[in-house]
């Protein structure tokens, strides 16, 4: 299904390819039934409409499969301890 689990601080090594084009890759905190199959988030793209592909506000463009978000939500997302952009509550 083209899904990948990795563990909560590790990114990979084309993260900051997905940081690009107006678009970026946020990490948005996963529903209760994926995290108790062991998912912590879920990671989906963002059209930056405010801000940087770090930090500002955007359009979710992904079809969640794991989480409670719709398709063109509007979201803000900020730099996470990791530095990868992380949903904002």
């Amino acid at each position: 299904n083209g899904m990948v689990s990795l563990p909560k601080n590790v990114g990979l090594a084309s993260d900051r390819e997905f940081m690009v084009g107006g678009y970026t890759k946020v990490r948005f905190p996963a529903n209760d039934l994926a995290r108790q199959r062991g998912i912590e988030f879920e990671r989906m793209w963002v059209k930056v409409a405010l801000g940087d592909s770090l930090n500002g506000m955007g359009v979710l463009d992904n079809q969640p499969g794991f989480s409670d978000f719709k398709l063109g939500q509007i979201v803000k997302f900020e730099e996470d301890e990791d530095g990868f952009p992380r949903f904002k509550a």
